[in-house]
């Protein structure tokens, strides 16, 4: 049975709630439509409509993609699912977080801390650091 198909739980309800809430806050600021977002997810605009009107329940998959496209945890639209963060056991907990956090920023932003932490992998110092910023702004 898929998740348009089975019947609907309380939490179900609660996280159609969220997404709702989390898509009429964010939108208009980040120029989503409905036939935007199904054409990047692959599915149809009816598709993304039962998703935000609760007529279609959202599963792990969904709820990812809206948290992503929402720049959001997906625990903030799904918080009965259990969503792992850790990439490996050499991958630092603290690290796995701040990569995550940093997947939820707009584009531009994510470039430029790219851009700035790339910087700061080849200065040797911070002195270093600053000079090469210095020049890369001047680019």
């Amino acid at each position: 049975m898929n998740d348009r198909t089975r019947n609907f739980t309380a939490e179900d309800a609660a996280a159609h709630q969220r997404l709702r809430a989390l898509w009429d806050a964010k939108a208009k600021e980040l120029r989503l439509t409905q036939d935007k977002v199904a054409k990047q997810f692959g599915v149809t605009q009816g598709t993304i409509s039962h998703y935000l009107t609760g007529r279609a329940a959202l599963g792990r998959v969904a709820t990812m993609k809206f948290a992503q496209l929402l720049r959001v945890p997906p625990e903030d639209i799904r918080n009965d699912f259990a969503f792992t963060r850790q990439l490996s056991d050499e991958v630092p907990a603290d690290v796995v977080e701040m990569a995550w956090k940093m997947a939820s920023l707009p584009e531009l932003v994510r470039k430029d801390l790219g851009r700035t932490i790339e910087l700061l992998l080849k200065a040797s110092n911070y002195e270093a650091f600053l000079e090469k910023t210095e020049k890369a702004k001047s680019l």
